[in-house]
C-alpha cells in the first residue's frame, strides 16, 4: 500500500482580534500559536472578562511571556 507524501493541511480559522481588529490565524489548540504563551491567573480572568474570543500575536504578547522565556517575569495588567 503507498503511502500519501503530502503533508496534512493546518485546519483553523480566520479570527478578527477584539483588542485591534487585526485578521489572524486560530488552530483551535491544535498545536496553537498561542500555546506557547504563559498567563498568569489574574492575567487569564482579565482576558477572559474583556475579551469574547481569541487576541491576535502582538495583543496576546502585551499580556504574557513566552512558555521559554528566561527572565520567568510574568506581564501584568
Amino acid at each position: 500500500m503507498a503511502k500519501n507524501n503530502q503533508k496534512e493541511k493546518v485546519k483553523g480559522a480566520e479570527k478578527t482580534c477584539p483588542a485591534c481588529g487585526t485578521k489572524f490565524l486560530c488552530l483551535h489548540n491544535q498545536d496553537c500559536w498561542c500555546m506557547d504563551y504563559s498567563l498568569s491567573a489574574e492575567t487569564l480572568a482579565f482576558l477572559r472578562k474583556n475579551y469574547d474570543d481569541c487576541l491576535c500575536p502582538p495583543c496576546l504578547s502585551k499580556h504574557g511571556l513566552p512558555v521559554n522565556d528566561p527572565s520567568g517575569s510574568q506581564s501584568r495588567n
